[in-house]
């Protein structure tokens, strides 16, 4: 079923997904509550990073979903359906994005987007996802980060509130794919958006750099990387991209 999203918006907030969290927890928002915050203190992104932006600039926001019956090992597919809804909000804009393993979205070899997805676990199942994400948007200024935004694409200042109602309606698409016991297309979807896909780039890993091919994911999320000693797969924090 379709989400209705809510959107409550707030000038200032130490983290969104921190925000989301405890007003769940003490009933105050639902499934398909949307925080949105102009600033954020204390972002935080994958592997324990902090996520800055400017304030006022770029996207930064989370939300709420409550999935029904979804076992911890389907927790993937939720992730897909973020990281596909970012690639075709860009895609709306004029500019091809990719799916930097797991859930960054590269544009050429530099960051728009992160996301960070934070699940609740019942037994085996997920009682509720928290859903972060970062996307550079009017931010004309990264200092030494690899990074670019909507605006450096494009050269045009982008209305934040309509971007987010594209990202919505994208993740809605997506998510009545994933309702429909369609997470097999997502993931092919998925995929087929990574970055360095059947490309031999560079990586890092415990034991040093090499060059590999990756060739997509399994069915654990985990990154399948072809190498001249044959195919290597990697869970998060295992493996570097060199780019």
């Amino acid at each position: 079923m379709q989400i209705n999203f809510k959107i409550t918006h707030l000038e200032s907030v130490d983290s969104t997904s921190n925000y989301v969290a405890t007003a769940f927890a003490q009933g105050k928002i639902s499934h398909g509550s949307v925080i949105l915050a102009d600033k954020q203190t204390s972002g935080r992104g994958q592997r324990e990073a902090t996520w800055q932006s400017e304030g006022g600039l770029n996207l930064l926001f989370s939300f709420l979903v409550i999935p029904d019956n979804m076992s911890a090992f389907e927790g993937q597919s939720l992730m897909h359906c973020t990281t596909l809804a970012l690639v075709e909000l860009l895609k709306s804009f004029g500019i091809k994005a990719q799916i930097k393993w797991p859930n960054d979205v590269y544009v050429g070899n530099k960051k728009m987007a992160g996301i960070l997805i934070e699940n609740q676990l019942s037994g085996s199942r997920i009682s509720r996802s928290i859903i972060g994400v970062g996307l550079n948007i009017n931010q004309a200024d990264f200092g030494e980060l690899n990074a670019t935004s909507l605006f450096l694409e494009t050269g045009k200042y982008a209305d934040l509130k309509e971007a987010l109602l594209r990202f919505l309606y994208q993740f809605n698409e997506h998510w009545l794919l994933l309702c429909a016991n369609h997470a097999s297309q997502l993931k092919s979807k998925y995929c087929s958006k990574l970055l360095g896909l059947n490309q031999t780039i560079t990586f890092e890993d415990a034991n040093g750099e090499f060059s590999g091919v990756i060739s997509g994911v399994d069915d654990s999320g985990r990154l399948q990387v072809e190498t001249a000693q044959g195919q290597n797969v990697y869970d998060l924090k295992e493996i570097q991209f060199k780019l």
